[in-house]
């Protein structure tokens, strides 16, 4: 059975998560958040990956932007750019979430009823 490198990319990114310890500040959330931090993995690698397809789609779009830079150096860019997304997206999205939830606590939202 062959996979794409994309379907590794997912594989190895799901596995990571499991593996690794969610970041501090959503364990220490009032309400559970294993769900959304799954979520969060999710989406910011769905990101990350649509970046990476485009990004490396430029290549063959728009040759003459790169010169003489090889193809297999544009890649290794953007695969650098592709997980300093992915981290930047996860990390924009736990910080929402818990502000919206101490927003909540704090009576933010409160319509005054």
């Amino acid at each position: 059975m062959k996979i794409t490198k994309r379907q590794l990319r997912r594989i190895i990114k799901e596995e990571r998560a499991k593996i690794n310890k969610r970041p501090k500040a959503l364990k220490e959330s009032v309400t559970d958040m294993r769900h959304y931090e799954e979520q969060t993995d999710v989406i910011s690698f769905d990101i990350a990956e649509l970046f990476f397809e485009d990004m490396t789609g430029l290549y063959d779009e728009e040759p003459e932007m790169f010169g003489d830079r090889p193809r297999a150096a544009w890649e290794q860019e953007v695969a650098a750019a592709q997980s300093a997304l992915e981290t930047a997206v996860q990390q924009a999205i736990i910080k929402a979430v818990q502000d919206v939830e101490q927003g909540l606590h704090d009576g933010k939202f409160s319509t005054g009823i």
